[in-house]
Order: structure tokens, then C-alpha cells, then sequence
């Protein structure tokens, strides 16, 4: 049951934006923090699944922009939540208002007390995803507002299905979230006399992630893993005199891959090599 907490009424603030220098590029979901906001502890009173979902106006602040890795995860907790193990949950939502189960993090406990808390995860998401917060059954923190609403489903492992417990209208739980983009990668343009061809692989500006590799391949022969050189992620490509047709594509120290595979012609003259 909603127990209010207090009774001033405020707009739900969201974040979706690039973020401060030590963050992932994207965050989405609520914003978290909104000063004299309607607060009240939610509990499904069993161990379910709560999120986020049903929102006719700002429905799409609540929903990944991107696809990527979730680095990060918050949840906002007052003096009422229960010390509990909490996981995060992304929704894939199919035909119908339906969802599917599309990963759970790991289990983590919630601190006494109220604030702002922070758990470290590697979850994959998918652009158009939502955000869930697994409950064992104690209260979590959620927002009095107009547009939105939480549905509550069944606990994993089990599928998610129709919301199990119903729909609450006009609350919006305190959760977001980080998102890793994945890396991209482009050759150097123009002639060197390195006798090297260049390939940089660029990752998401979080300083947890880092490149990792370079995969390519010549000619149409097999791929091959490139070793990069330093945090710019350069890869340095020995080529034989001639002209060659180059395949390649980046992954990260998350182990994203870019989805593009590029494809670029390069000519070998000598020590000169031209893009």
C-alpha cells in the first residue's frame, strides 16, 4: 500500500542528456533528487518486480535511448525503506503491453537509511528497453506525479507476462540509470609513410571502459584480432604492396561490438600507404 510521506507536489525530473565528466555518456529514468517532491514508500508486499511503464506524455524518458552496456544503476531510498536485496531488471516490452525478462543484475543490498545510492553493474539493453527494480518485498521510494505509473510483475526468474499485480496510477518509482554506448571505429584518412594502415577504435567517455580490440579482415580472407595501442585505441595494420579491400570493426573492454562493419580500400606503395 502507498503510504504518503509528504504532501508538497512536484514534476518528476528526468535526465537524458550526456552526462558530467566521470559518467556514462547517456542516463534515463527518473531523475532522482527533485527537492519538496510527493514522496511515498511502495510495496508490493511480496517479492515481485516493479517499474516504471505506463507514462502517456514522457513515456519515452523512461525507456533506454540507446542500445549499449548499463554501467551504473541508482535508486532513491528515504527514512521508510525497508533494508532489503534489490537487483535491476531490464523489461523488453512485446505486442499487446507485454514484456519479456531481457536480464537481471545482480543481487545487491540497500543500505539503511535515506539518500541517493549507487550500484555497479554490466547489463546489455536494448534501445526502447525499460528499467525495473526486483524487490524482495520491502518498501522502495516513489514520486507522486501525473503521468506516470508503476506495474508490478512477477519475480525472476519467471517470464514477465501481463503486470501480475496490477497498474498504480500516477507514480513514477526512483530509479535510473548509465548507459555505455558501444565503440565505434574509423581508419585514418590520407597517405602515411608509416607503412601502416591506422584504424582508431573510440569507446564511451566513462572511464571504466576502455578499447579492447580491433577485428579485421583483408582481402576477404579470415578476421583477425588486432591488438590496440594505447588509451586512443589505434591499431596499427601491416599491409603488402598492392591494393587491398579491408573489412573492420571495434569492441571494448565491456565486450560491445560495433555493429557496422566497415569497408574501405587502401593502396600500399612501398612504405606508403593511402586510405
Amino acid at each position: 500500500m502507498f503510504r504518503a510521506a509528504t504532501v508538497s507536489l512536484a514534476a518528476i525530473a528526468v535526465s537524458l542528456a550526456i552526462a558530467s565528466p566521470g559518467h556514462s555518456a547517456v542516463t534515463f529514468g527518473d531523475g532522482l533528487g527533485v527537492p519538496n517532491a510527493a514522496i511515498v514508500p511502495y510495496s508490493c508486499g511480496r517479492h515481485c518486480t516493479l517499474a516504471t511503464t505506463t507514462s502517456p506524455e514522457h513515456l519515452p524518458q523512461f525507456r533506454a535511448p540507446i542500445a549499449g552496456t548499463i554501467l551504473r544503476w541508482r535508486i532513491e531510498a528515504g527514512s521508510d525503506s525497508t533494508t532489503q536485496k534489490l537487483s535491476l531488471r531490464v523489461l523488453a516490452p512485446k505486442d499487446n503491453g507485454r514484456f519479456a525478462g531481457a536480464g537481471t543484475s545482480a543481487s545487491t543490498p540497500l543500505p539503511a537509511g535515506a539518500g541517493t545510492f549507487s550500484f555497479a553493474t554490466r547489463l546489455p539493453v536494448r534501445a526502447g528497453d525499460f528499467i525495473g527494480v526486483n524487490s524482495q518485498g520491502g518498501a522502495l521510494d516513489a514520486m507522486a506525479v501525473e503521468e506516470e505509473s508503476i506495474s508490478v510483475f512477477a519475480p525472476p526468474p519467471i517470464d514477465f507476462g501481463a503486470a501480475v499485480l496490477g497498474v498504480h496510477q500516477n507514480f513514477a518509482l526512483l530509479v535510473n540509470a548509465d548507459i555505455a554506448k558501444p565503440p565505434t571505429s574509423s581508419a585514418l584518412p590520407g597517405c602515411r609513410t608509416s607503412g601502416d594502415l591506422l584504424v582508431r577504435v573510440t569507446v564511451d567517455s566513462d572511464p571504466s571502459v576502455a578499447p579492447s580490440a580491433l577485428h579485421v579482415r583483408i582481402d576477404g580472407g579470415t578476421w583477425k584480432v588486432v591488438r590496440l595501442h594505447g588509451r586512443s585505441g589505434t591499431a596499427r595494420i601491416a599491409l603488402r604492396s598492392g591494393r587491398h579491400t579491408l573489412s573492420y570493426w571495434g569492441q571494448d573492454s565491456l565486450g560491445q561490438r560495433e555493429s557496422h562493419h566497415h569497408r574501405i580500400r587502401a593502396t600500399v606503395a612501398g612504405h606508403r600507404v593511402c586510405v
